[in-house]
Parts: C-alpha cells; sequence; structure tokens
C-alpha cells in the first residue's frame, strides 16, 4: 500500500514540476519582453518622461513599407528580423494596432538583420515581393511560418498570394536589396539598436516586445499630447 502511494506521489510530483518551471519560464518571458513599454506608460502617466532623443524624419524612409498615413500624429518605426522569435511575437501585435487605428498612426519596418545566416536572405524575399506591393502578405508569412521558409518552398508561399513568380526570382537571384538591407542595418547601428525588436516611437526608443494595451495607452498619450501642442 505505501509503495503504491509513493509511486502516486511520484506521478504526480513530476508534471506538478513541469507546470511550474513553465509558469515561471512564462511569467520571465513576460518581464524581460513587456516591461520596457510598461515602464515607459507609467513614466508618461506620472509625467515624469524624459524629452524625446531621436529625430523621426532621420529615422524614416522614403522606400521602406510603411502602414497608415504619414501626417499621422504618432510615427512609429520598427528595426526587425524576419528570423527573430520576439520580432514575431511583436508582429502579430504591430499588425492588430494598426488594423485598429488605421490613419491615425504611422508604421514602417526596417530590417535589422542579426539573428541568423539566413535573416539577410528573408529580408530579400520580403524586399522583392514589396516590389510587387506584396511587402505585408509576405511579412506575415515569414513570421507565421518562421523557421519553416527554404529556398524550395518560397516560390510557392509567393505564389499564393498572387506574386509573378519570374519576377520574384529574379529578383532574389540578382540580391540587389542587399545594400538596401545593409544601410536599414548601419542606420540602426548608429541609432544604438543592439537587437531585434527596437522601436522608435516619436522620437522614444524602446527595446522589445510591445504589450497591446499598453502600447494603445502609449499611443492614446501621445496623439493627446500631440494634439494639445
Amino acid at each position: 500500500m505505501k509503495d503504491k502511494q509513493k509511486l502516486h506521489e511520484k506521478s504526480w510530483f513530476k508534471p506538478t514540476i513541469v507546470i511550474i518551471v513553465i509558469l515561471l519560464v512564462i511569467g520571465l518571458v513576460k518581464i524581460l519582453v513587456y516591461k520596457p513599454f510598461d515602464d515607459l506608460f507609467k513614466k508618461f502617466k506620472q509625467n515624469t518622461v524624459e524629452a524625446e532623443s531621436y529625430d523621426m524624419d532621420s529615422i524614416i524612409t522614403q522606400t521602406d513599407p510603411y502602414l497608415g498615413s504619414p501626417k499621422a500624429l504618432v510615427k512609429i518605426v520598427e528595426f526587425g528580423d524576419f528570423a527573430c522569435p520576439y520580432c514575431q511575437l511583436a508582429s502579430s501585435v504591430m499588425r492588430e494596432v494598426t488594423l485598429e487605428y488605421g490613419d491615425d498612426i504611422f508604421y514602417q519596418f526596417r530590417d535589422f538583420t542579426v539573428v541568423s545566416p539566413q535573416s539577410i536572405w528573408l529580408a530579400q524575399a520580403a524586399n522583392c515581393a514589396n516590389e510587387q506591393n506584396k511587402f505585408w502578405p509576405m511579412h506575415d508569412q515569414l513570421f507565421q511560418k518562421q523557421g519553416q521558409i527554404t529556398e524550395s518552398n518560397i516560390y510557392q508561399i509567393a505564389q499564393g498570394m498572387g506574386i509573378e513568380i519570374n519576377k520574384f526570382r529574379s529578383c532574389l537571384e540578382s540580391e540587389r536589396f542587399k545594400n538596401e538591407i545593409y544601410d536599414d542595418f548601419l542606420t540602426g547601428q548608429n541609432l544604438g539598436v543592439q537587437g531585434t525588436p527596437t522601436f522608435f516611437i516619436n522620437g522614444y526608443k524602446f527595446d522589445g516586445v510591445p504589450e497591446k494595451e499598453n502600447l494603445k495607452k502609449l499611443i492614446d498619450r501621445m496623439m493627446f499630447i500631440e494634439d494639445n501642442l
């Protein structure tokens, strides 16, 4: 009887430990990933945030893809990497936020290819899709299928979103966007970007994945400030 009780206790103990470890890891990830935006929103509420230190006009480009309106009061530029798991988390948040705010915000994506040897190739695929006005569908697919994209299936994925394959293949093979991707990287470096994702929002710099509700509160607060200048 005692042996059965011990066996039952052991069988219950192991999965419980695993669950506790998973919950601790999730909690740690949330703290590390979401904390920067949470802290900044608190500073805005307390009116203790320092003055903006980055010129958005020098960060925003005429060539990189964007959503929303260039005339919006709140401008957001992300430096990201399609091989970055944190950028994958950020992508779903940003797509939801841009859909909700529409032309009330401006959101631009720039490449900062540092995560893996495949990063530059993935960025080239996105830029080649952009030539055919398909950047955002490709952006979504690259993040949704992160780790599954290969040189053999990229054409099938591109075809599925209505991309003309011969032009897309020619663009990828020519590597003609390598210099543009490198320019994005150099700009990021000059701005002090050290990892992905990094966001610049109305002159403020943030590292990490934004928690959706905190980001929305931050956008609303910035809109209020800009409206009352």
